[in-house]
C-alpha cells in the first residue's frame, strides 16, 4: 500500500471513529431532550388535571396543550441564542448547557406539586418549566446537527445526520413504551396522581451519563482541519434557508399532529391510554427505520430525491392518520 493510500485509509478510519463518537454524544443527548419534550403530549390529559383542574375537561386539556405550546415559543429564542453562542464558543459548551437546562426544566415539571397543593403557583411553575425545556431544545437541535456534520466524512454525512432524526424517533418510542408499561400496571387514579411523573422523570436518569459522554468529545467547530466557512449572503443562500425552514416545518407539524393523537383517542374516542400509547410506539418504530434508511440512501443517490419525496410522504401519512381517526370514531 502506498503512503498516500495509507494516509487516506488512516484519515477514513479517523472519520469513522469521530462520526461514531459524534452520533453517541449528540444522539444520546438529543434523544433524551426529545424524550422529555414529547412525553408531555402523551400525558397531556393527566398533566392538565394536575395543574389546571376545571369542571370542563375540554378547558383542562386546552390549558395543558397551551402549556406545552409555551415550549415552542422559547424554541426559536433558544435556537437563535444558543446557535450564535455555539459559533462563538464551540459546539461542545452548548451541547453541555442545553443538556443541563433540559434536565432543570424536566425536574421542575416532575417535582412541582399540583394545583390542589400550592394553588396558582403550580401552573406558573409548569409554564416556566416548559419555557426552559423549549429554550434548551431549540439550541440542542442546531448544535447537535452541526456537530454531527462537522465530525463526519463528506460521503457519510447523510447516514450520520440521519441519527439526529433517528434519535428523536427512538426517544418518542421509548417515551410511549414507558407510558404504555405504566398504563398497563397502574390504575387510572395512580396514573393521574404520579404515573405521568414517573414517565417524565425516567429521562432524568440518563442526564449524568449524557453529560459524561459529551464532556469527553473533541470540539469540531473551528478545527484547522475543518475550517469554518462564512455562508455567502446572496439570493441563492437565502432561498436555500427559506426552503429548508419550510421542509423542517412540514415535518415538525406532522410529528406533533401525530403526537396529539395519543390524547385525541383518549379524550374523544374513549380508548384507554394503553391503546393510544401502543399506536405511538409502532409509529415511532416505523419512523426510525425510514430515518436511517433515508439517510443512508441519500449518501448514495443524493439529497434532492429525498427532499422532494418528503412532503409527499408526509401528506400521505397525514391522510392515513385522518382516515384512521375517522374510522375509529
Amino acid at each position: 500500500m502506498s503512503e498516500a493510500s495509507q494516509a487516506a485509509s488512516g484519515s477514513e478510519m479517523f472519520d469513522k471513529r469521530e462520526a461514531r463518537r459524534a452520533v453517541a454524544a449528540a444522539g444520546v443527548g438529543n434523544a433524551l431532550e426529545f424524550y422529555d419534550f414529547v412525553t408531555f403530549t402523551f400525558f397531556a390529559i393527566q398533566i392538565g388535571r394536575t395543574f389546571f383542574p376545571s369542571s370542563s375537561d375540554y378547558a383542562t386539556l386546552m390549558a395543558s396543550f397551551a402549556t406545552f405550546g409555551a415550549g415552542f415559543l422559547a424554541r426559536p429564542v433558544g435556537a437563535w441564542y444558543l446557535g450564535r453562542l455555539s459559533d462563538r464558543t464551540g459546539r461542545k459548551p452548548v451541547l453541555m448547557l442545553s443538556m443541563v437546562l433540559m434536565g432543570l426544566g424536566t425536574s421542575m415539571l416532575v417535582f412541582t406539586p399540583g394545583y390542589a397543593t400550592i394553588g396558582i403557583a403550580a401552573p406558573v411553575l409548569a409554564i416556566v418549566a416548559r419555557l426552559v425545556q423549549g429554550f434548551a431544545l431549540g439550541g440542542e437541535v442546531g448544535a447537535a446537527s452541526s456537530y454531527m456534520i462537522e465530525a463526519s466524512a463528506q460521503h457519510r454525512r447523510g447516514w450520520v445526520i440521519s441519527w439526529q432524526q433517528a434519535s428523536q424517533q427512538i426517544s418518542g418510542a421509548c417515551g410511549a413504551a414507558v407510558g404504555l408499561m405504566i398504563s398497563l400496571t397502574m390504575s387510572a387514579q395512580d396514573l393521574q396522581t404520579f404515573g405521568w411523573r414517573i414517565a417524565l422523570g425516567a429521562g432524568l436518569v440518563i442526564v449524568p451519563f449524557a453529560l459524561v459522554i459529551r464532556k469527553s468529545i473533541p470540539e469540531t467547530h473551528g478545527d484547522a482541519a475543518r475550517p469554518v466557512l462564512s455562508p455567502p449572503a446572496d439570493a441563492s443562500y437565502i432561498r436555500t434557508c427559506v426552503i429548508g425552514c419550510i421542509l423542517i416545518a412540514s415535518g415538525t407539524i406532522s410529528t406533533y399532529a401525530f403526537n396529539y393523537q395519543a390524547s385525541y383517542v383518549q379524550s374523544k374516542l374513549n380508548f384507554p391510554p394503553s391503546v393510544a400509547l401502543a399506536g405511538q410506539v409502532s409509529g415511532y418504530v416505523i419512523g426510525l427505520i425510514f430515518s436511517l434508511g433515508g439517510g443512508a440512501l441519500s449518501d448514495r443517490f443524493g439529497r434532492k430525491p429525498f427532499i422532494v419525496g418528503k412532503p409527499i410522504a408526509l401528506r400521505c401519512d397525514d391522510h392515513a392518520n385522518t382516515e384512521l381517526a375517522t374510522g375509529l370514531s
